[in-house]
């Protein structure tokens, strides 16, 4: 089934932080959970992320979450009540 929806200034703001910090955020996703094997030795991954950027890492994942939650509960759907309480759980950390 489909919808439509009338996306306002806000709603579309909403998409546009969404995008922008998800697309930083995917980049990490690729990257190999125990370290990068080269010709000559394994760089760990404590070479790449220390404390403070696995804290910009996890803030930036907490802004897309925010505004996912925002825009999803603007849309006002019943269908979406249980992904919301989810979300507040996951945003109270």
């Amino acid at each position: 089934m489909t919808r439509e929806f009338q996306l306002d200034k806000e709603k579309i703001e909403l998409l546009l932080k969404m995008v922008d910090n998800a697309s930083s955020l995917e980049k990490h996703r690729s990257m190999p959970r125990y370290g990068w094997e080269t010709k000559d030795r394994i760089i760990k991954q404590s070479e790449i992320y220390d404390e403070l950027k696995a804290k910009e890492i996890m803030d930036q994942a907490l802004k897309t979450l925010d505004a996912v939650y925002a825009f999803f509960k603007s849309l006002n759907m019943v269908e979406l009540e249980d992904v919301l309480v989810e979300m507040e759980r996951c945003l109270k950390r």
